[in-house]
């Protein structure tokens, strides 16, 4: 018989998939001109670690049992890459998401780079391989 984490972590797992499926199916194109500061990676993790800085997310999560300090750290080893298409995340997210939506977003960058094997903090990942 399963423990009772393990059942509340495929059960997480579950709810989280099911949550994360829609979002490829909402992508749509835009066309526009961009400056240089708009491309830049520094302007990318300021973003990032403004949306971090906010307490409603720091307390969103922790409640999701991720301490700040660790999100921080992830941010900063992000590849600039990761941290421009994070950062453009955060302007995409609509006016009246919330705190939710961003902390449902960073929440699950964390998981994207727990699967690829960057970290290693969640145990119901697996890293692909």
């Amino acid at each position: 018989m399963a423990t009772i984490p393990t059942v509340r972590n495929r059960m997480l797992a579950a709810v989280l998939t099911c949550a994360l499926l829609p979002l490829p199916l909402t992508r749509t194109a835009d066309a526009a001109m961009i400056g240089t500061d708009e491309t830049t990676t520094t302007t990318a993790r300021a973003k990032l670690a403004a949306a971090l800085a906010r307490p409603e997310l720091r307390a969103e999560l922790e409640r999701l049992g991720v301490p700040a300090v660790e999100a921080g750290r992830r941010v900063a080893a992000l590849d600039d890459a990761t941290a421009e298409r994070a950062a453009e995340g955060l302007d995409k997210v609509p006016a009246g998401a919330g705190i939710v939506g961003v902390a449902v977003f960073v929440f699950a960058v964390m998981i994207m780079l727990d699967v690829l094997g960057y970290t290693r903090i969640f145990p119901f990942t697996s890293k692909v391989r």
